[in-house]
């Protein structure tokens, strides 16, 4: 929880393209670089974690990916962004270069990688 609330102190947990540099942490910590896009259940551990953080849970929906929905939108399409080698991440110690040509401006590619490596120390706490 606490990685989480350091996340919300920096992003909009609003939008779900904006959870982009806790999936990717994630996606380094556990050391699972492949895409995965288990989003729905991104999405629910999180509001599992932390109930009412995510205001835009429809609960009258049946499945995860139906209540997740509006935060599902926006995530798969930021990460076709950056899994850009058949689906996966390159290694940590390469992400962080600008050997790879991610699809987004410098500013967003930057503020992404600094808030990643961020959350990856927080995780280490």
């Amino acid at each position: 929880m606490r990685v989480i609330n350091f996340f919300v102190s920096k992003a909009n947990p609003d939008n779900g393209g904006d959870f982009l540099p806790l999936y990717l942490s994630n996606s380094f910590r556990t050391n699972k670089l492949k895409l995965n896009k288990k989003y729905a259940a991104f999405f629910r551990d999180i509001d599992l974690l932390m109930p009412g953080l995510l205001t835009k849970v429809d609960k009258n929906k049946r499945t995860d990916r139906e209540r997740y929905k509006k935060y599902c939108q926006l995530l798969p399409r930021e990460c076709n962004k950056w899994y850009i080698i058949s689906g996966t991440l390159p290694p940590l110690y390469e992400w962080t270069t600008k050997r790879f040509a991610y699809n987004v401006d410098e500013n967003k590619r930057t503020e992404t990688q600094l808030l990643t490596v961020e959350l990856l120390k927080e995780f280490g706490k």
